[in-house]
């Protein structure tokens, strides 16, 4: 799943960036702020229900890393 907007902006295209600015109102750069908050891994310890993770690592849209990044926060939350 896509959860890591910070990181996928240093991994995705600059056209991708800009559409995706387009929607926040301003890039990661800018204001990471803005995109953690829309990142579901900086929000793992506010879970209360069992999440199933399932992803592959020749996704063509969501590199592993952001996966994995999820998985290490939900871990670290406990």
């Amino acid at each position: 799943p896509v959860s890591d907007l910070v990181q996928r902006m240093g991994y995705k295209s600059a056209n991708y960036r800009e559409t995706f600015a387009g929607f926040i109102g301003k890039e990661a750069r800018d204001d990471p702020q803005a995109y953690l908050d829309r990142s579901p891994f900086y929000h793992a310890a506010k879970l209360r229900t069992p999440l199933l993770i399932h992803s592959t690592t020749n996704d063509e849209d969501v590199h592993v890393m952001e996966v994995q990044h999820l998985i290490d926060a939900l871990k670290a939350a406990g």
